[in-house]
């Protein structure tokens, strides 16, 4: 299945994400929701990539240093935020250590944590 995003706004959709990954380096003081759908620019950027579109190698260098640099940042969970996610989408599988407080109290009340 193809995606409906367009190719061109793969470079757009990678600038959000290291935005994203920015925010959470700051520390992250939004909510498990707002996190869970901040995740979504990842998943279009896996699902543009998965559609056979070719990318730059600068493209791909700048997205894995970005996905290098959010995996630094994140506490591992007992099951993915996403049901299903695979492996490969670690995004779905950790939390920012330096989340607020609020998302982090969520995360445990929901037995995601550790």
């Amino acid at each position: 299945m193809r995606t409906s995003v367009p190719v061109d706004s793969l470079p757009d959709l990678i600038q959000n994400w290291s935005q994203f990954v920015a925010t959470v380096r700051q520390g992250y003081s939004f909510s498990l929701y707002d996190y869970e759908n901040d995740l979504e620019i990842r998943n279009r950027i896996q699902t543009i990539l998965g559609s056979g579109v070719e990318i730059t190698s600068e493209m791909e260098t700048k997205l894995s240093a970005i996905d290098q640099e959010l995996k630094r940042l994140l506490i591992p969970l007992r099951k993915p935020l996403l049901n299903g996610a695979p492996p490969e989408a670690f995004w779905y599988f950790g939390l920012p250590s330096n989340a607020d407080t609020d998302l982090l109290e969520n995360a445990q009340f929901l037995n995601l944590l550790e």
